[in-house]
């Protein structure tokens, strides 16, 4: 029957019953019909009370109910408790009125609180007889003084305590909701928080005892459990109260254990304490069991196991022994003897029952102890010297010590019922903790600072100082701050989280920082380390032993307990399910130490984390975890500054070796872990010491570093251990159809190897399909092809130098290599025979970066390659043995070549020709059968004079470059090629007509061109085009352009002014004019134009637009008024003028690179309260000489930029157009963005603050410098037809830095124009001081 009651109970609060076991699903048609059968009488019962059938009886007291509308577990009995000690601190004799339900527990646990007081308890289901009783016995007080303590009470007075009359004054209904019988004064609905409503369902099938419309009749709400629920879940317990009663108070209640009593001796006191670091088994037959197990585990038991019966259940003999085996079994996995705790309830139904547990000690819990807690704190100060903190709020100590005022009446009432022996003792209490010294919250003018004194103390006392082991790290603040939002600590959810990337990128750091920070905040915390080392041996699909070792090192370690022996791989669950808990498993390297550690969310109780770190992607998806954080590499100035923290131990380094790092960087690819090993290993070492290790460092890897990367090349397949060590010899850098195209005849299974590599973290695949493998994992694939045999011509691939320059010359290659990768630079110069290929007959890809190679003869022989790259290629043809029908990439810039080969060559692999740069080549072979060609580039060949007819069968081909091609003469006239799309023939001097290409091209280039015009003809044929580069000087008009261009390039032509063609360009959005030396002014384009370049115009006066981005190079003749738009904003991103000084709207200018802004002074940045205006914008200006240098006029450079990018808050990393060029610079910075993570530290008592230009170049000189405060709105206003550029002002590339610190008031930032055509800003710290740091 008790298994059948538990059966229903579950179906009651389970809302969906499609997974549930069939003894469940079975049962719920019958529950259903019981529970429609129960809703009948239930309304018809209502009903004949309502039509005054049924009488109800009016008692001569006020009559307060206390019920609910579901099962137990509402906290009833403890508030009946709570509203009679009111009424007996009023001098009110209170009558109570309960069923007695199973044993009486609830009526015998009201007897021992209340006893030796006024209170009278009549139990009986006829509650109505029961009080004719009792007033019969005990008489009736008078109404009218009754009446006036509930006045007073209602206004919130404090009643005096009168001597206490035998005569009932008022009446508690104790589960009273249902009595429909007796009359009440005031209904109070008890509603247990955890799950008030269960599935909605009325009993049997549900837990309602009457349907939610009931709240109705309630006066008062009364939430019980409210510190065990979240607050989502109160708010809308809340609502759906108020969607019944919208007036309806509602108050909250919990429970708070405040000691235990032996089961033999109820006048026993036990600590709370006695629990702790214990073996607990729950035993209780009460309502609410998961509260009273919470409550247990908060008191911090190491292990708590619960045994569940029925409310109000009577225990029997068998039910002894079923504790007798649960704590026997305890004791077995924990080797510890449990101590057994069961509630008041289930004490005082059946107390000698529970004392037949004589071999185990049992104590019960009490939530009702009040001064007793203090008596009890004091006996362990003075029986164990425990320190005792007072802290007395809001109260003064002698008004504790003498019991007087408001606390002595507080006091008074709390005596009321006690015995005197109990009153003395809470007095002496009192008095002697007022003697002790403490804080006084009346002598501390800030709550907070008292309260951060109080912490400082408890922390000195218990000599418990926070980690700082992680204080410092490089990069860790940013780390935790992206961790902490998918971790998410205010959700009670259990997550689960990982952290995957390479091997040596910080993981374990990480999540160990993460741990220490997060584990304050739980009981039950683990951190399991290195799984991948410590259990791979145990590991394997079948070893139950093993997975269960793996169980009982969790929980051995979660629950402090030694030796804990899971005895089933429910273990973890069993144990852990209802345990709010911290998990790191590090370093998992398979799926199955995932399986048996942390199966399901379900295994955790509400709000546990669970950590996952791994190399390994795939491991995290299969386990459906997808809160998934990618470590990336730290960027170059952080991997310097961990280095710097390891060799040096300060930052920055001492002089003579900065550069020297920046090559230990470069080695070690920004790798934290390669970073640290080498920097330690390099530490208190000579400049000649830090040489000669750098020269080891780059031919072979440290030893610890290997021993760590290896770990995942070791764990892959041996299909996917080839495709790493292909990756790592010939396919680094390339893209992944390149790659599977040259693998295709394979066995690696290229696709899926490639998808295993990437979630291995041991290449990295960018979205357009990029392979790159880091430079330490490459170097340890090319080390372990080094292993596989002592002599190189044996070898897989060749790769190190030596080794092929000796194998090439001594003619010593074997059928084993298969890839050759030649890295010139590193020789000199290399001499082979024409034999060198003849053993290598498998050879499938052949490899030579520039390359200063001799044939000592002719080459007769090259094997059937897949990819032949040889840059500078020596020979006028390619060998008359080699056949090409396997080639899939030609590529051979900067050779010697006059031809390819004769005749027509079966080559139907064949996807890319590059024969750029070869000078010598002067004729194309026929590629008629080359049917899946997609690339030609053909760049510089100058002496080339003729592209072949054969090219018309290329149906497949993409891209044609014949770029610089001088000579050339002969294109074929009719390329209409479906797949071509880019034409190039830039600087064909000679080519005088434009074929007829594609109609499908967009790209089409011909500059320096003989092309005279662009012929109407195909301006609609090439619907399609997109960019248009057609200047040159010999364009002289231009009538006629395709309507869908973006971009038009007219450079160098003899325009005079913007042809009315291109002004009706719809799209246009890049156009060039520059050295059109007779253009005079620009006006009237397109509102889409976004981009001018009008350089060397030197004619041109007059620009009339606002654009985005402008350069005016060299153009001397500009008009006031177009120099003056340019200045103030007229341009939304960049431009550049000629100027000799800062314009006068630069209200902070300074001769030099160097610019202060006092922050305090007018036009200064100072941080507005909120609701106030802020200014949210600076705008930076720099000028120096104009390039190239012989030119000594000066030019402005403006670049306007918001230096915060709006979606991540982010420094611009913009691409500048021109070199070496000084720049008046203008950017939007939000300087106190709320909103932006990277600015969390705001120092708003700074004096000043300092902007420092600087600029890399050649003979590069700043010669003034300013720095503009932009207000929020920028409003522009002009004659000319202008347009809103404001509303479309894309970002580039991001990039962050960190600025120095200046004297603790001043920022430094950084603009820095590279030679490189980049410009990389430096956004201003914001912070009182910079932290020491420390590297991963």
């Amino acid at each position: 029957m008790e298994k059948l009651r538990k059966v229903v109970k579950e179906i009651a609060y389970t809302r969906d019953h499609t997974n549930s076991p069939a003894l469940h699903r079975s049962l719920v048609p019958f529950l259903t019909f019981a529970s429609s059968l129960y809703g009948v009488a239930l309304h018809i019962r209502r009903s004949l009370y309502r039509s005054s059938f049924f009488h109800q009886h009016r008692l001569p007291v006020p009559v307060i109910s206390v019920g609910n509308l579901s099962w137990g577990g509402n906290g009833k009995t403890p508030m009946v408790e709570y509203i009679t000690q009111l009424l007996l601190s009023s001098g009110i004799s209170p009558l109570i009125l309960t069923r007695g339900y199973a044993g009486g527990d609830e009526a015998k646990m009201l007897e021992r609180h209340l006893q030796g007081g006024p209170t009278k308890i009549g139990v009986g289901p006829n509650r109505a007889a029961t009080a004719a009783s009792c007033f019969e016995k005990y008489g009736c007080a008078n109404p009218s003084s009754i009446r006036t303590f509930f006045d007073r009470t209602l206004l919130h007075e404090t009643a005096k305590v009168e001597t206490f009359s035998q005569e009932i004054g008022a009446v508690v209904l104790d589960d009273g909701m249902q009595h429909w019988s007796l009359c009440r004064d005031l209904e109070i609905v008890m509603l247990n928080g955890l799950n008030p409503w269960g599935n909605g369902n009325l009993v049997p099938l549900g837990p309602l005892r009457e349907p939610l419309p009931a709240l109705d009749r309630a006066d008062i709400a009364v939430v019980h459990h409210v510190d065990l629920i979240p607050e989502q879940s109160l708010r809308d317990i809340e609502k759906t109260i108020h969607g019944f009663k919208n007036s309806i108070p509602i108050f909250y209640s919990k429970m708070v254990p405040k000691y235990l009593f032996d089961v033999k001796n109820d006048r026993s006191h036990v600590a709370l304490e006695a629990l702790h670091d214990a073996t607990v088994l729950c035993v209780s037959a009460i309502g609410s069991a998961d509260a009273f197990v919470e409550n247990i585990e908060m008191v911090g038991a190491r292990f708590v196991d619960r045994l569940d019966f029925s409310d109000h259940y009577l225990f029997e003999a068998q039910d002894v022994e079923t504790m007798r085996r649960r704590a026997k079994g305890l004791e077995n996995r924990s080797d510890s003897k449990p101590i057994i705790v069961v509630t008041e309830k289930d004490y005082n139904r059946d107390p000698e029952i529970l004392k037949s547990l004589d071999s185990y000690t049992v104590l019960v819990l009490c939530s009702n102890w009040c001064l007793d807690e203090l008596v009890e704190i004091l006996k362990c100060k003075e029986a164990s010297e425990q320190n005792v903190m007072t802290i007395f709020y809001d109260i003064d100590p002698s008004s504790v010590r003498k019991q007087k005022g408001d606390f002595g009446s507080a006091f008074k009432k709390t005596c009321v019922g006690k015995t005197e022996e109990v009153k003395q003792r809470w007095a002496r209490a009192l008095t002697h903790v007022a003697n002790i010294k403490g804080e006084h919250s009346l002598n501390w003018a800030s709550e907070a600072e008292m309260i951060q004194k109080i912490a400082t103390d408890v922390s000195r006392k218990l000599n418990v100082t926070p980690s700082r082991d992680f204080d410092g790290m490089v990069g860790m603040d940013a780390h935790l701050r992206k961790m902490s939002i998918l971790t998410r600590l205010e959700c009670d959810e259990v997550i689960m989280t990982g952290i995957w990337g390479p091997a040596g990128i910080g993981k374990t750091t990480i999540a160990r920082a993460l741990f220490n920070r997060l584990s304050v905040s739980f009981q039950f915390k683990c951190f399991m380390g290195n799984l991948k080392g410590s259990y791979r041996s145990i590991m394997g699909v079948d070893d139950y032993d093993s997975k269960l070792a793996l169980q009982s090192k969790l929980l051995s370690d979660i629950l402090n307990q030694k030796s804990m022996r899971a005895q089933h791989l429910g273990a973890i669950k069993e144990w852990l399910q209802n345990k709010r808990v911290l998990i790191v498993l590090d370093d998992v390297d398979d799926q199955e130490q995932l399986e048996v550690l942390a199966k399901s969310s379900s295994w955790f109780g509400p709000g546990s984390r669970i950590i996952v770190t791994t190399k390994d992607k795939k491991i995290l998806k299969a386990h459906r975890i997808n809160d998934i954080y990618h470590v990336d590499f730290p960027s170059e100035e952080e991997a310097l500054e961990i280095l710097y923290l390891s060799a040096f131990k300060k930052s920055p380094p001492p002089d003579g070796l900065e550069e020297l790092s920046k090559r230990v960087v470069k080695f070690c690819g920004n790798l934290p872990l390669g970073l640290r090993v080498v920097g330690s290993s390099l530490y208190g070492e000579s400049v000649d010491e830090w040489r000669l290790q750098i020269h080891g460092l780059e031919t072979s890897l440290n030893r610890k570093v290997e021993d760590v990367l290896r770990v995942g090349y070791d764990k892959l397949l041996e299909k996917h251990q080839s495709l790493f060590l292909h990756i790592a010899c010939i396919f680094n850098d390339c893209y992944v159809d390149n790659v599977a195209r040259m693998l295709a005849d394979s066995n690696l299974d290229v696709e899926n190897g490639l998808k295993t590599l990437a979630s291995k973290s041991l290449v990295h695949i960018s979205t357009d399909g990029w392979i790159t493998m880091h430079c330490l994992l490459q170097k340890l694939g090319r080390q372990i092809v080094l292993k596989q045999s002592s002599e190189p011509g044996k070898r897989q691939f060749l790769v190190e130098v030596q080794d092929i320059r000796d194998v090439l010359e001594n003619e010593t290659g074997t059928g084993s290599v298969i890839g050759i990768s030649f890295d010139m630079y590193k020789l000199s110069e290399l001499s082979i025979s024409g034999r060198a290929f003849e053993g290598m007959r498998n050879l499938k890809y052949l490899r030579f970066n520039e390359a200063n190679v001799s044939l000592l003869d002719d080459m007769e022989y090259l094997p059937r390659l897949r990819l032949l790259d040889w840059d500078s290629y020596p020979g006028r043809r390619l060998p008359p043995r080699f056949r090409p029908e396997y080639l899939i990439e030609l590529r051979m810039q900067n050779s010697e070549l006059e031809e390819l080969w004769e005749g027509i060559q079966h080559l139907p692999n064949l996807k890319n020709i590059d024969l750029s740069d070869s000078y010598k080549l002067k004729e194309i072979p026929n590629l008629s059968k080359a049917t899946g060609l997609e690339t030609l580039r053909l760049t510089c060949c100058e002496s080339l004079v003729e592209i072949p007819s054969s090219i018309l069968n290329l149906h497949k081909l993409k891209s044609l470059e014949a770029l610089g091609c001088i000579n050339l003469q002969v294109v074929p006239t009719d390329m209409d090629l479906a797949s071509l799309e880019n034409v190039d023939m830039s600087g064909c001097s000679r080519l005088r007509t434009l074929p007829n290409i594609s109609k499908n091209v967009k790209t089409l280039q011909v500059l320096c061109s003989k092309i005279v015009d662009f012929p109407a003809s195909v301006t609609g044929y090439w619907s399609t085009l997109e960019c248009l580069d057609i200047g040159s000087s010999s364009l002289k008009r231009l009538t006629h352009v395709p309507l869908g261009l973006t971009s038009l390039n007219v450079s160098t032509s003899d325009i005079k002014t913007i042809p009315d063609c291109v002004r009706a360009l719809p799209h246009l959005d890049f156009l060039i004019v520059a050295n059109c030396s007779k253009l005079v002014s620009i006006s009237g384009l397109s509102p889409s134009l976004r981009y001018l370049v009008a350089d060397d115009c030197v004619s041109l006066t007059r620009v009339c637009l606002s654009i985005k981005g402008l350069t005016l190079y060299n153009c001397f003749n500009l008009d006031g008024e177009t120099r003056k738009g340019v200045i103030q904003h007229d341009v939304d991103w960049y431009a550049c003028l000629p100027g000799k000084e800062v314009p006068e709207v630069f209200t902070h200018k300074a001769t030099g690179n160097t610019v202060t802004i006092p922050l305090t002074a007018p036009g200064g940045v100072q941080r507005a309260s909120k609701g106030d205006t802020e200014i949210d914008s600076i705008r930076r200006w720099q000028w120096r000489p104009n390039w190239p240098p012989q030119n000594l006029s000066e030019h402005l450079f403006i670049l306007c930029d918001d230096l915060l990018d709006e979606q991540d808050g982010c420094l611009g990393e913009m691409d500048v157009t021109m070199e070496e060029m000084m720049f008046e610079f203008s950017c939007c910075d939000d300087l106190f963005d709320e909103h932006d993570g990277c600015l969390g530290e705001v120092d708003v008592t700074m004096e000043e603050m300092l902007f420092e230009f600087s600029c890399r170049g050649n003979g590069d000189k700043i010669l003034g410098c300013g720095v503009q405060i932009l207000g929020e709105e920028r409003e522009r206003s002009s004659e000319c037809n202008i347009r809103d550029g404001g509303g479309d002002n894309e970002q580039g590339a991001l990039e962050v830095s960190q600025v120095e610190n200046i004297k603790n008031t001043k920022r430094v930032g950084h603009l820095m124009g590279s030679s490189k055509k980049r410009l990389l800003l430096r956004r201003p710290k914001l912070s009182k001081k910079k932290p020491k740091q420390r590297s991963l």
